[in-house]
């Protein structure tokens, strides 16, 4: 195909935009590109443009179809930048800055090396958090609002004299981007120990506890917030953990005080979410800021668990609870981490942009690939099945199924019933795999993660769904400990090189192993796969193999619960020769009627002698 590339970019945006496009295209004009490119081609240049981009960044491709006719393919970047066919505006009208600047005495006080305002730092990743919940499909207007407060108040911390003193010294002599897996710390082992002082995200949690007593929100909600403040990055590791309630916290960071009080802390505390509020103010979306402006009380509470599964032998109900109120506990910390590393990942320039512009948003949209194939490619391997076997009793039996499993998502629509997990029964060798490719395609997915209990059924599905017959064209990906890869057109995974990390999670189906998705639950660094795996259909394959996993089968039902909080965008299916009716009714909760089964269609007589 013949495509046109242009250019909108601005700042450093055009050097690096310039780089990619001169590699693919020739230049034919100062902003703009032209070659003839196959789609492999022209998804290399998408992705590499997508890697260099930052606020600045905003790139269109246009398809030449004929000669009096092109089509955008898409935009890269700032999509403001050109109208919905890609073209690019003429007239402007004068904006008006919307964002005073900040007092002078919270002006200095820095988030990270970038340097962001810590003002302006909170809002945009309690505003970015709360917008995450939204692009992963979910309405409950609490969740919402745990994530945005979460989100403003998870490096409150950073008011610590011994963090800004150290940030200060920091500012702009670490590289561009610089973001440690576990978040930004103090780091002077020769003259600091966090044995004898409290880490950012402790002292978060300390003043929101303060901040939030007597707050109109509920138990649950202030729960939720509490556990995204302290668990968005891990638990230090210490010889003599002293820091195990708000009393020692208080106490030890009081003593660690050198030239001020910690009343001088604390009304630095309000002044920056006084800031916050002001920011909130010009964001019509933004949810509203609790009342912040009471003096400090020091409250009783503890560290919250990360997860607590007590000994109920017989008791499946309590089980049942905890799963849902962990999930509810995943999904705020994986928002507000998730916004976390988007926002520190730009230039103050670039935030405060954004903040003027009232374009955040756009940090979390710049990140989706909005141009899935897959519903198309899935179309065609069906129609393949349909050509080379018309009239085969086996495939009406296996489209029948399919469409069940796909109405039960219709049914809950129409009826305004609860979320809808559906579960596929079939003896081995009925075709669950086509079965599940095509419910995926009535229902319009425009990516699937399958996850499996072991390596061997992800290989098995690999070699399957590679195949001519299958989805030969389409980007197959292998996540796991072993393998990470991308296969497509025909390549084997002894052929195809290893994924590289920025593109972990980014095939059109990706095959995991059950250990990968419970680690979006049980670590730091994976847990914002999780927002991939909510925006995603997922098939659970072989589930009932997990039943029997001590600790897994906990885990498994938080992410079923996690997606049945999507309501009608759950978007789940599980799928089992041999399904675990007791675990899959009394604790999934999921309605006999949601469990679709298909016959075999093996006529062989079997004897068994014992």
């Amino acid at each position: 195909m013949m495509v046109t590339f242009i250019s909108q970019c601005e700042k450093s945006a055009l050097k690096k935009t310039r780089r990619v496009l001169d590699a693919f295209a020739d230049r034919i004009g100062s902003n703009t590109w032209q070659t003839i490119i196959t789609d492999e081609g022209l998804q290399a240049v998408k992705k590499l443009l997508r890697k260099t981009a930052s606020k600045n960044t905003a790139v269109s491709c246009h398809w030449i179809r004929s000669r009096a006719r092109t089509e955008l393919l898409w935009v890269v970047g700032r999509r403001i930048a050109f109208n919905h066919s890609g073209l690019v505006p003429v007239n402007y009208t004068s904006k008006e800055v919307i964002m005073d600047k900040l007092p002078i005495q919270t002006r200095y006080l820095l988030a990270n090396t970038n340097p962001q305002p810590l003002s302006q730092h909170l809002f945009a990743v309690g505003f970015i958090a709360s917008y995450l919940m939204e692009k992963m499909g979910i309405e409950e207007p609490s969740l919402k609002r745990a994530a945005f407060i979460a989100g403003i108040l998870h490096d409150i911390g950073k008011v610590d004299p011994e963090f800004q003193r150290w940030v200060g010294k920091k500012s702009g002599k670490l590289p561009e981007g610089y973001l440690p897996d576990d978040g930004l710390h103090i780091d002077a082992p020769k003259k600091f120990s966090f044995e004898e002082h409290p880490r950012h995200h402790e002292l978060s949690w300390l003043l929101a506890e303060s901040l939030l007593q007597g707050s109109q929100l509920n138990k649950q909600l202030l729960k939720q917030i509490a556990h995204g403040i302290y668990w968005h990055h891990t638990r230090p590791f210490r010889k003599d953990d002293k820091f195990i309630n708000a009393e020692a916290i208080f106490g030890i960071f009081k003593k660690s005080l050198k030239d001020e009080s910690f009343a001088d802390i604390y009304a630095k505390t309000r002044a920056v979410l006084k800031d916050v509020a002001v920011l909130s103010e010009h964001f019509e979306q933004a949810e509203s800021i609790p009342d912040f402006s009471k003096s400090f009380q020091l409250t009783e509470s503890n560290l919250p668990d990360f997860k607590c599964y007590e000994d109920w032998p017989d008791d499946i109900n309590n089980y049942q609870n905890r799963a849902r109120e962990n999930a509810l506990n995943n999904l705020v910390r994986a928002a507000v981490i998730s916004a976390d590393r988007l926002v520190s990942s730009c230039s103050a320039d670039d935030l405060a942009e954004y903040l003027e512009e009232k374009s955040l948003h756009q940090l979390v949209d710049n990140q989706t690939d909005d141009d899935s194939s897959l519903g198309s490619a899935i179309d065609a391997c069906l129609q393949g099945f349909e050509t080379n076997a018309p009239d085969v009793q086996r495939n009406k039996a296996q489209s029948t199924a399919a469409q069940q499993l796909a109405q039960l998502k219709q049914y809950a629509e129409i009826n305004d019933e609860e979320s809808i997990v559906g579960v596929l029964q079939g003896p081995a060798g009925c075709g669950k795999t086509k079965i599940a490719l095509e419910w995926a395609k009535r229902t319009k997915a425009e990516k699937i993660i399958w996850i499996c209990p072991r390596v061997q059924v992800c290989l098995g599905l690999l070699n399957d769904l590679t195949s001519q017959e299958y989805l030969h064209n389409s980007r197959i990906e292998i996540f796991t400990g072993e393998y990470k890869k991308i296969l497509t057109q025909g390549a084997t995974i002894a052929d195809a090189p290893d994924t590289e990390e920025g593109d972990y999670f980014s095939g059109d189906i990706v095959l995991t192993t059950i250990d990968q998705a419970v680690n979006t639950v049980i670590t730091h660094h994976k847990v914002n796969t999780l927002v991939d795996v909510m925006k995603a259909h997922v098939v659970f394959d072989e589930f009932h193999e997990l039943v029997s996993m001590p600790a897994f089968n906990l885990l498994f039902a938080e992410l079923i619960e996690a997606k049945k909080i999507q309501s009608k965008q759950a978007n789940t299916l599980l799928v089992s020769a041999t399904p675990h009716y007791f675990f899959v009714k009394e604790f999934l909760n999921i309605n006999e009627n949601d469990i679709i089964s298909i016959d075999s269609f093996n006529t062989s007589q079997y004897r068994i002698e014992l």
